[in-house]
């Protein structure tokens, strides 16, 4: 997994005692409008901007979904046997 994504996922893990953060950079992000202040409309970033980087990182294949090529012949049992 790419450095940039990893570091993001461990930011935006959330415990009991925090606020989640926006992944690119790090600004406290509000989810729900219950805690008084109004949800952050464009969350999970905390702007328009960071969504933009974001996307931009992943138009350049900075961010990738991992791909297991297989045969035609080979299927998803002989792939993943223990799932």
């Amino acid at each position: 997994m790419p450095q940039i994504q990893t570091a993001a996922l461990a930011r935006t893990t959330l415990n009991k005692n925090s606020m989640p953060q926006c992944p690119v950079c790090d600004a406290v992000v509000t989810l729900t409008s219950d805690s008084g202040s109004a949800a952050t409309p464009t969350a999970p970033f905390c702007s328009e901007r960071c969504q933009n980087i974001d996307l931009g990182r992943w138009l350049d294949e900075r961010y990738n979904v991992p791909h297991i090529a297989r045969n035609d012949d080979e299927t998803d049992e002989d792939m993943y046997p223990d799932g």
